[in-house]
C-alpha cells in the first residue's frame, strides 16, 4: 500500500518510508508480503518522486513535469467532457456516502432501541438470558447493557 500524505508523517525529513511488518515478540520480519510505503508529498525536489508530488499539487496542468499527467489533467479538468464525467463521479461517492451513513445511522439507532429495551426489561426483573432472547442480542451483550445500567445507579 501506498500512502500519499500531506505533511511528513514521521518527522525525520524524508520523503519516503519504507514499512515492513515485524513480529513485536521476536522482532522476526512476518513474510506475508505486506509492505507499506508513505510519501511526503512536501518534498518535491529534482527526483522522480519530488517531480510526482510536484504535479500532484499543481493547479494548472502547464506547471506539471509529466506530460502523461498533464494530459490526464487536461481531459478532466480542463474540458466540458472531463468536467461532467468529474462530476457525475463525485455525486456518486457523494450519494454513497449518504447512502452509508444512513444505513450506519439506522444500525446505531436500532442498537439503542435495543438497549433502551434490554434496560426496561432488566428494571421489570427479567433475567439476563430472557432479556437477551427478548431483544434479539447475546448473552454477553444483554449483561454487558444491564450491568451499565446498575453502574449508573450507583
Amino acid at each position: 500500500m501506498i500512502f500519499i500524505t500531506k505533511d511528513d508523517p514521521l518527522g525525520d525529513g524524508l520523503p519516503a518510508y519504507h514499512i515492513d511488518r515485524k513480529v513485536r515478540e521476536t522482532q522476526k520480519d512476518f513474510a506475508d508480503g505486506a509492505h507499506m510505503i508513505y510519501v511526503n508529498s512536501k518534498i518535491q525536489g529534482d527526483t522522480k518522486l519530488g517531480r510526482l508530488m510536484h504535479d500532484l499539487h499543481c493547479k494548472n496542468s502547464g506547471e506539471m513535469y509529466s506530460e502523461v499527467l498533464a494530459e490526464r489533467f487536461r481531459e478532466l479538468k480542463e474540458s466540458k467532457e472531463g468536467v461532467r464525467y468529474m462530476c457525475s463521479e463525485m455525486d456518486k461517492i457523494y450519494n454513497e456516502g449518504i447512502s452509508v451513513g444512513e444505513q450506519r445511522g439506522v444500525e446505531i439507532g436500532e442498537m439503542r432501541a435495543k438497549k433502551d429495551a434490554a434496560q426496561s426489561l432488566a428494571d421489570m426483573g427479567l433475567p439476563a438470558e430472557q432479556i437477551a432472547k427478548a431483544v434479539k442480542v447475546s448473552l454477553l451483550l444483554a449483561k454487558q447493557w444491564i450491568s451499565e445500567e446498575t453502574e449508573l445507579e450507583k
